[in-house]
């Protein structure tokens, strides 16, 4: 399978270069391609390091989408078996944008403004436009390309603002209408699903009849007792 990477994702591009700028990313590349798939345990013993080290470098190699997984079963447990997702790769740079690519801080910083006015202003969309970012934050097209690719690239991010957004109307209000969430919320109707089914995998709340109620703790049972 190929990948290419356009001229208009410069992010994607210099995520992609730094992977292959990491001697142990490229190890995991290599144990991938040769022996793939094989779990994050799987490749900790192979290459004789910590599991969590392993998991830091699976996290950035997802990210720029040169790793997947697929969930299987084994010895009756779960577990994910990560794999090489592109063989071949074409990287096509735009080297005025390349160079002028903010920080990914700066980008992170930029994007939660961009989430912060536009959950103040209007709605935050299913998915973030150059233009609509550019005239949101008051910048121009170009310094709006790499905050759009950030945003769309990191969708947690987008994902994790609106789980504390319903989390925060959960603690006021215990019971709400899906409908009247999503407009409280001022988020696409997907941005609020997945966050509710985020919130009912942690076992905080419960979709029910397009209500959705919070889950109360045993600790707070006993605080209010």
């Amino acid at each position: 399978m190929v990948k290419v990477i356009p001229r208009t994702k410069p992010l994607e591009a210099r995520r992609i270069i730094e992977v292959f700028s990491s001697g142990p990313k490229l190890e995991i590349l290599r144990l991938l391609l040769t022996k793939g798939p094989l779990s994050a345990s799987e490749i900790a013993r192979e290459l004789k390091v910590k599991i969590s080290t392993v998991m830091e470098h699976l996290d950035k190699l997802l990210e720029c989408g040169l790793v997947t997984y697929d969930y299987v079963i084994e010895r009756g447990r779960v577990i994910r078996k990560f794999k090489i997702a592109h063989s071949r790769i074409i990287l096509e740079i735009d080297l005025a944008r390349y160079l002028n690519v903010p920080s990914e801080e700066y980008l992170m910083r930029q994007a939660l403004r961009y989430l912060n006015l536009k959950y103040a202003q209007s709605s935050i969309p299913l998915k973030p436009s150059v233009k609509d970012v550019a005239e949101t934050l008051n910048i121009d097209i170009n310094e709006a390309i790499p905050v759009t690719e950030y945003l769309i690239s990191n969708e947690e991010l987008t994902l994790n603002y609106v789980v504390n957004k319903i989390i925060s109307m959960l603690n006021i209000k215990q019971r709400v209408a899906l409908e009247e969430l999503r407009k409280s919320i001022k988020a696409h109707r997907y941005w609020i699903i997945r966050a509710i089914k985020v919130l009912e995998e942690k076992g905080e709340c419960i979709l029910e009849n397009n209500i959705v109620r919070r889950v109360v703790s045993l600790e707070e049972h006993e605080k209010k007792d």
